[in-house]
């Protein structure tokens, strides 16, 4: 058992207190012995060093603590409480004055809707949607987006009941003398004039029936093998992107006879016109004015008779198969000087000639057999003719200058 000696102030002296010690209550299990020792063990101290105390002895406080009240040593020796200071208020979002908006009435709008916004918005998307719609239509039929201006009323130009006529009248007389015919006329008039041979190639104008306008060329030959697989008349033509044509003829009329009877396939009528043009200066121009007048001449009559047959009708004299072989034989005149222009133009012509002699002995077979297969494919080689003289139309257009 630890005993421990307990002091207690007897009484203050001069700066001096008396302990007084007193037996305390121990816990130890050692028993008075080890209370003994644990009682030298404290008198071994730095204190027990200088001077051993003794029973009764007074002790002295240390000096920096003598005079000086309980109170006032705790006041003294307590450190002074941390002054924290408060956040500040975080600002309010709505003292800003991009929200005034929101308590601000004269942002709501009162007024109701303009209308003249509404007409002008209205008005804007029609216009719009047709100006698109219009340009879809000029390019898929190609077209020109604008009409040309001065349009003629003479040769080759469409009558007021819409048709045109298949052939311009020739130049030269029946005699093949040559002999030159002009009608009187004002200049810088829209009134005709004859084309004085040698000078002006005359204009011709044709319908056909356009099946498309393709991406490439691969596209446009599948699409008028499909056209030739059906037994319908199918022919290219890729100087002005790639498109397939259908049919051919020398009217409108006619030209929508053939659509109805093509029900279920896509086409539709264009005209395809070639206009007269002035050669004067250029080598070889009878040549090339006789071989053109004639081969008009004769792919018209023959485009004339394939389509009116097609469509359950009997053709004109103009256009039967003795018109047909007699403009056969003088177109075949008009052909030999074709074997030396210069190489662009054989080439074009060569190409005419070969197609349009091949549509005639097409139509001579029908003569003897009557098959529809027959006139869909005079009906091809004619369309390929036609495309070939328009080429040579151009060359020759582009050698005079025009």
């Amino acid at each position: 058992m630890i005993r421990t000696t307990e002091r207690e102030p007897a009484a203050a002296k001069d700066g001096m207190v008396e302990l007084q010690e007193r037996p305390a209550r121990g816990f130890s299990k050692g028993g008075p012995a080890r209370a003994g020792e644990a009682g030298a063990e404290r008198s071994s101290g730095p204190a027990s060093q200088t001077s051993a105390a003794k029973r009764g002895e007074t002790i002295p406080f240390p000096k920096p603590y003598q005079g000086r009240r309980p109170a006032d040593i705790a006041e003294s020796d307590s450190p002074d409480p941390l002054e924290i200071p408060e956040p500040p208020e975080p600002p309010d979002p709505f003292d800003d004055t991009s929200y005034r908006w929101l308590h601000d009435r004269s942002g709501h709008r009162q007024d109701g809707p303009s209308w003249m916004r509404v007409f002008i918005t209205v008005v804007g998307a029609i216009a719009t949607g047709g100006l698109f719609g219009y340009l879809l239509l000029t390019l898929f039929t190609g077209e020109p987006l604008l009409p040309t201006q001065g349009a003629q009323s003479g040769q080759g130009t469409v009558a007021a009941n819409g048709e045109v006529p298949v052939l311009a009248a020739p130049a030269t007389e029946a005699d093949g003398s040559g002999a030159s015919a002009s009608a009187a006329g004002a200049q810088g008039t829209a009134q005709a004039e004859t084309p004085t041979t040698g000078e002006v190639v005359p204009s011709v104008s044709l319908y056909v029936l356009q099946h498309g306008v393709f991406r490439s060329e691969e596209s446009m030959n599948e699409a008028a093998e499909k056209l030739r697989a059906q037994g319908i008349a199918a022919a290219t033509d890729a100087s002005d992107g790639y498109r397939v044509y259908a049919g051919i003829s020398p009217t409108k009329s006619e030209a929508d006879e053939l659509v109805s009877l093509l029900a279920g396939t896509e086409v539709y009528v264009k005209a395809l016109s070639s206009d007269s043009f002035q050669i004067a200066g250029v080598e070889d121009v009878d040549e090339y004015i006789g071989f053109l007048d004639a081969s008009a001449k004769l792919y018209g009559k023959i485009a004339g008779f394939a389509s009116a047959t097609l469509t359950g009708q009997t053709p004109s004299t103009d256009n039967d198969l003795t018109s047909i072989r007699t403009a056969h034989q003088v177109w075949l005149e008009k052909t030999g000087p074709a074997a030396s222009w210069i190489e662009t133009a054989r080439t074009y012509s060569q190409t005419e000639i070969e197609q349009l002699n091949a549509a005639v002995s097409l139509l001579n077979s029908y003569g003897e057999s009557p098959e529809d297969e027959l006139l869909w494919k005079a009906q091809t080689a004619t369309m390929n003719a036609v495309f070939a003289d328009r080429q040579l139309r151009s060359f020759i257009e582009l050698q005079a200058g025009g």
